[in-house]
């Protein structure tokens, strides 16, 4: 089972850590500073005293978004707007066919870069490796352990392996906040 838990936020790079410890202590029942959270040497958060709880966290401007499963897990958004610097970005960091992908008609070339850019990130958040693995040595359209999802004007991937033998009966739940973890 996944659980994403998504949230409107005022900065919410600074608020990012009580966001995560908010959604693992509601998941976990306990009381979040009971939480022991570590990084590993690439930077990839987990827990020291529920190591078969695995999560993951995203932010943009206005908005973040947790994932929790018990499956190792990454999750990126990016809030859908115009980006003028998209080719220079996709030569530089993607593969050859993620290029052609984005480029190969004129319409939605913004909304097919963010696409493979969040599904990029989700997959280095999932393997843990953080920016240690470059880009442009992985392609991610064919990768059935990915989803993308739209939210109103956010883009957002989720990497899993519980994706691969997905069935229509499994869990997958997004949890829109009703009042602010940070009140």
């Amino acid at each position: 089972m996944i659980n994403i838990y998504i949230e409107e936020a005022m900065d919410p790079k600074m608020k990012s850590e009580i966001f995560i410890r908010w959604i693992l202590s509601e998941y976990l029942k306990v009381d979040r500073d009971e939480l022991n959270i570590k990084k590993t040497k690439y930077g990839k958060p987990y827990l020291v005293d529920y190591p078969y709880v695995h999560f993951n966290v995203t932010h943009t401007k206005d908005m973040i978004a947790g994932a929790i499963s018990d499956n190792p897990i990454g999750i990126d958004m990016e809030r859908i707007k115009p980006r003028p610097h998209n080719k220079r970005i996709a030569e530089k960091f993607l593969t050859k066919n993620e290029q052609k992908y984005i480029f190969h008609r004129k319409d939605n070339q913004d909304l097919r870069f963010l696409e493979v850019w969040t599904r990029k990130e989700a997959y280095v958040k999932w393997a843990g490796l953080g920016m240690k693995l470059s880009f442009d040595t992985f392609d991610v359209l064919d990768d059935d352990r990915i989803i993308t999802t739209f939210i109103n004007e956010y883009i957002f991937s989720i990497c899993s392996d519980c994706f691969i033998d997905w069935k229509d009966d499994e869990s997958f739940s997004f949890c829109f906040n009703e009042k602010s973890v940070y009140e």
